[in-house]
């Protein structure tokens, strides 16, 4: 304080921009210096002024948690309204902090709720995000919309699955949150929970729920047993056969989960789909069957557990190609040689007369 006072009578200038635009009131209310500020307030030409995010020093104050800070700032007329250039108001910052004084205190002085940002981010969404439970009970408590859809329709139930927060999902679903709420892709918060990095907490949750669709396909026809198969989440996978998912449920290409599976080669997935009698030989996207998949990629453990299976050598795709045509134009000396020992003709032809070899040549 003294400095700033020292400063203020040699005529420093308080309206000051650093490179990123900040005055000294920005960095006062970021780092709580609240006798600063307060000398620093009465010679400000504008409380409300942005920095080069757009963010006022109310942003800062909300963000950190100041609640004094905050408090300080309102009383001399920052707007709580003011925007980022995300559209993000200073309780966005808080929910997603979780700073429930500050959510308060915002409230208190006409700040909005629902409020939302450029992407259609609630307070509530920000919260959920970031696993800010006392913040979610808060804003849930002042009436924000439990099921708000953002500009690609998630729901925070949506978005506490994809960033694996169970304890806000489980909040969120005792507020009345729609399970089977469908974002722009006709995904629901199951779809997520099957494939984020952490979400096999939320998975449970949702799964304890008598509302839980485990079957609902998106627009691409792809159920949370595709999403899973997709990530490769094999624990999760069970857990959605368990709860009764359908193991040969088709996408709008016509792929299983085990196709999926098997074209991005998660071994121990294909293995638990094929315990779990998944079928071997359907035909998906242009008519390719798992194996075909399978041989494209290389995967030679996933090649193998399918021939365990009794997948077939000698299925062919739309355009008449074997797992053998497909392995050849991969280039995976080992998947060739499984297959060519399982019995795999070298000299099928495809549609158009073309031998493995010819694929061999053009794959390089």
């Amino acid at each position: 304080k003294k400095t700033v006072e020292v400063l203020l009578r040699h005529q420093a200038d308080v309206n000051a921009r650093d490179k990123f635009w900040q005055t000294p009131l920005h960095v006062a209310a970021a780092n709580n210096a609240l006798s600063c500020a307060e000398l620093i307030i009465p010679l400000q030409n504008n409380i409300n002024i942005s920095d080069r995010a757009g963010r006022t020093s109310l942003h800062h104050a909300a963000y950190n948690g100041h609640t004094a800070m905050v408090e300080l700032l309102l009383q001399n007329k920052a707007t709580c309204n003011f925007f980022d250039k995300r559209d993000r108001r200073a309780i966005h910052w808080a929910a997603y902090m979780g700073h429930t004084e500050v959510i308060a205190l915002l409230v208190s002085h006409g700040a909005d709720v629902n409020v939302r940002d450029k992407d259609y981010y609630t307070p509530l969404h920000c919260a959920a995000a970031n696993g800010r439970l006392s913040a979610l009970r808060q804003l849930l408590s002042l009436g924000a919309d439990v099921d708000a859809p953002n500009a690609c329709g998630n729901s925070p139930l949506h978005v506490a699955c994809l960033n694996g927060k169970e304890d806000v999902a489980d909040e969120l679903l005792a507020a009345g949150a729609h399970i089977s709420a469908v974002n722009c892709r006709g995904q629901t918060p199951l779809h997520y929970a099957a494939a984020s990095t952490h979400g096999a907490g939320c998975l449970e949750v949702l799964l304890r729920h008598p509302g839980a669709m485990v079957n609902c396909p998106s627009q691409d026809g792809r159920t949370p047993l595709h999403m899973a198969a997709i990530h490769g989440r094999c624990s999760r996978a069970q857990m959605l056969l368990k709860a009764g998912a359908h193991v040969d449920a088709s996408d709008a290409q016509g792929c299983t989960a085990l196709h999926v599976a098997a074209q991005h080669g998660h071994d121990l997935l294909v293995g638990g789909l094929l315990i779990a009698e998944a079928a071997c030989d359907t035909h998906g996207s242009s008519g390719m069957t798992p194996l075909h998949m399978a041989a494209l990629g290389g995967y030679t453990d996933c090649c193998r557990k399918l021939l365990h299976a009794g997948a077939k050598t000698d299925a062919r795709d739309d355009q008449g190609r074997t797992a053998l045509h497909f392995a050849a134009y991969g280039g995976n000396q080992e998947t060739l040689e499984l297959l060519i020992s399982r019995g795999a003709d070298c000299f099928a032809c495809d549609s158009y007369g073309r031998l493995p070899l010819h694929y061999s040549a053009a794959g390089g």
